[in-house]
């Protein structure tokens, strides 16, 4: 003989629904104020959740039938709570702050605008006693890989060694994870002190004037002369001579911090 479904009266229902709202609310708490919960807490979530969502679905109309791994079989809101039960969400897995240990990408640029990526030389990383010296990558980025979460709000120091830009120590304060963090370099403008010595007809010439691409300087009584030019040592200059006012020598010369004789006859 077929028998109707007994249906639940107006007072089963609401206090069914007050009954899943507070679980409901337990479940949000749980998960708010625990976001990394061990197995167990986990566990007594999924326990909480299940019950809030099978008694909502008590008392909606419809059936539903679940089988699980082939031994357990649940119909209505008994399969609704064993949906919840065997569901295992990977949002906690996944989540990076579950997890001991994060990578940090620090992207190196030479300009405030980023339009110049530093993809040459190295960076000395310090955090918590560890030293590292890491190369930058074609794409100007280094990875800190396997940080402790207990780097967070300590600083990280950072000593870049590239070419033609500043070396003062950056430090970055991580205060909640990411996984890429941007470095902007100061340039630096290349100096080299160019040094040395003219003889014209095998003595020193005094009060020469010695113009290195457009930087004039006078020789001393000793035939010495010294620049700062703002370039880089290696670059190549014209250098022109004068005494008397009559040009005696018109060269073009690499520039060194070495001092250099010139002899002039």
């Amino acid at each position: 003989m077929a028998t109707t479904p007994r249906k639940n009266t107006p007072g089963t229902n609401f206090l069914l629904i007050g009954l899943s709202t507070a679980l409901l609310l337990i479940a949000i708490i749980i998960i708010t104020f625990i976001p990394c919960p061990s197995e167990p807490q986990f566990q007594f979530y999924k326990i909480i959740l299940a019950l809030s969502v099978a008694g909502v679905a008590s008392i909606l109309p419809g059936f539903m039938r679940i089988r699980y791994k082939g031994y357990v079989s649940a119909g209505g809101a008994m399969a609704v709570f064993v949906f919840i039960l065997t569901f295992n969400p990977g949002f906690i897995t996944n989540n990076p702050k579950c997890k001991d240990v994060f990578n940090l990408n620090i992207q190196f640029f030479g300009d405030s605008a980023k339009g110049i990526i530093l993809n040459s030389g190295t960076a000395k990383v310090i955090y918590k006693g560890t030293t590292r010296i890491l190369t930058l990558q074609q794409d100007g980025k280094i990875t800190l890989e396997e940080l402790p979460l207990d780097v967070l709000d300590k600083p990280i120091l950072i000593t870049p060694q590239i070419e033609d830009y500043s070396t003062a120590q950056k430090t970055i304060i991580l205060s909640d994870l990411v996984s890429s963090v941007d470095l902007v370099l100061d340039p630096v403008k290349p100096i080299t002190n160019v040094r040395g010595s003219v003889y014209f007809n095998g003595s020193p010439l005094q009060n020469g004037i010695v113009n290195i691409d457009g930087h004039i300087s006078k020789t001393d009584e000793f035939g010495n002369f010294s620049q700062v030019l703002e370039m880089k040592t290696g670059s190549t200059v014209n250098v022109k001579i004068l005494s008397s006012g009559k040009l005696i020598f018109n060269s073009t010369e690499i520039i060194s911090d070495q001092p250099k004789e010139i002899f002039i006859k």
